[in-house]
């Protein structure tokens, strides 16, 4: 009987399905995918005992039936973090003539809702693999990371049978020795009852009231005092109760609690944190309040259920411990991108003045704080923040112009009549306006930088937003 891949085969790549015949011959024809439940064994001491240099006998040195070389499968031997990550889920066995068939099902890589793969292995029982198919893309190369994984999978169960305890195998009865003393008889003859008569435990009788209240009398003689004498008279009503503080209101009395800062404390937070995710003041003050970068998270998640991952990072900002590329791009060429934008704004404005700044914090809204990357100034145009933006996209696939930014789609902006602007639905315009209104300044410069590109809109308040 023939499966349903093996037809499959036969329409699609009658070449592969000749091969597939050619390699049940080892087993008198018998299709694996054709075995039933019933038919398949699961029993450890059934597998073969593949070894590691097995494996590597056959993903590499075995001649391909197609190319006629070996076939070096490398990749597949890294198959073995499949079996570590728990995809093969299902392996099974079928002893045919000298041949033991391996039968198992292995989740996808990156799909694992995926309908599993069902992969066989044919080798002997000392652990020479002869031949393997799997239903995976390139299963038919019999050299694919599902059969690796199988088979590092049989490599596990052989290795761990070497140091077994008695609960990782099949129940083995303890041969008991002979005893003289005791006789061999029939069930019905044999005496159940104990072989003794037990103690029984002697009845305590309860004590009565005029006994406990001698007792309570004596402790008390001695200078201290008993739970029981709370509940107890004479003493209950004797004894002065210990808590006589009011309890306090609850806490909705607070609700419309209104905390500040006072300008002095909001300067020395602004100087402590200069030096940012450098200094650990930077992350105490930001803790717990909604900074610009998240602003628009903050407006957009629910008010009855929040996201959680929000929280956490409102609540808990932490240095990253390895930081991603994206982000070292930007730190790294934060400064010429500072230095270009300079030399663009002294050719029109007088007195320019450029300075790092740190945390501002709103001391009407202190649960509000703004790090611009810089606070600039000059006589025409007073005083207002910088922010910058160096996208690791741009630099990695290679983008020359604007236009070509447009056309990306993860740009932050549009064209609108005419004229390139940041995108006023985009994270990057709540930001910019939430350090216009926290640091009250008169506006932002938002500035994209590549070594390519150079991208400046002067952003004003949105009284509106």
């Amino acid at each position: 009987m023939n499966s349903e891949n093996l037809h499959k085969l036969l329409v699609e790549t009658p070449d592969v399905d000749e091969r597939y015949k050619m390699k049940t011959k080892l087993i008198n024809d018998v299709d694996p995918y054709t075995l039933k439940d019933g038919e398949l064994s699961l029993i450890v001491d059934d597998l073969p005992k593949i070894e590691f240099v097995d494996i590597m006998a056959y993903l590499v040195f075995t001649h391909s039936f197609y190319t006629k070389e070996q076939i070096k499968a490398y990749k597949s031997l890294q198959s073995y973090k499949y079996f570590e990550s728990g995809f093969v889920i299902k392996l099974c066995t079928k002893i045919i003539n000298d041949f033991v068939v391996l039968l198992g099902k292995v989740k996808h890589s990156q799909r694992a809702n995926a309908k599993p793969l069902e992969t066989w292995v044919i080798a002997n029982k000392h652990g020479n693999v002869s031949t393997a198919h799997c239903t995976c893309m390139a299963g038919s190369g019999e050299a694919c990371s599902h059969v690796g994984a199988i088979l590092f999978a049989v490599n596990y169960f052989n290795s761990r049978d070497e140091g077994m305890s008695s609960t990782d195998v099949q129940c083995r009865w303890i041969v008991p020795s002979l005893s003289t003393t005791v006789p061999v008889v029939p069930v019905r003859d044999m005496n159940w009852g104990l072989p003794f008569i037990a103690q029984q435990p002697q009845e305590i009788q309860a004590g009565t009231k005029n006994e406990l209240i001698t007792i309570l009398h004596k402790v008390s003689a001695l200078g201290h005092t008993s739970a029981l004498m709370r509940i107890v008279e004479p003493f209950a009503s004797k004894l002065e109760a210990t808590n006589t503080v009011d309890l306090p209101t609850n806490l909705w009395k607070y609700q419309n609690l209104c905390y500040t800062i006072t300008y002095e404390e909001k300067v020395a937070v602004e100087v402590s944190t200069r030096r940012q995710a450098e200094c650990s003041d930077w992350f105490k003050q930001r803790a717990g309040r909604i900074t610009a970068s998240k602003f628009r998270a903050v407006c957009k998640t629910g008010l009855i259920k929040p996201a959680l991952s929000l929280i956490k990072a409102l609540c808990y900002p932490t240095k990253l411990q390895h930081c991603p590329k994206p982000i070292l791009w930007g730190v790294t060429n934060e400064n010429n991108a500072v230095e270009e934008y300079r030399k663009n704004m002294e050719v029109d404005h007088e007195e320019f003045i450029i300075n790092d700044v740190g945390l501002i914090i709103s001391t009407k809204f202190p649960q509000f704080g703004v790090s611009p990357d810089r606070i600039v100034y000059c006589e025409c145009c007073l005083g207002g923040c910088l922010e910058i933006k160096c996208p690791y996209l741009l630099n990695f696939n290679n983008v020359t112009s604007i236009e070509q930014y447009l056309q990306m789609r993860s740009t932050c902006l549009l064209k609108s009549e005419g004229k390139v602007i940041l995108n006023r639905t985009h994270a990057y315009y709540y930001q910019v306006q939430a350090q216009i209104f926290v640091s009250e300044l008169l506006y932002c410069d938002f500035v994209i930088w590549s070594p390519n590109i150079f991208f400046k809109e002067r952003i004003l308040p949105n009284f509106e937003f």
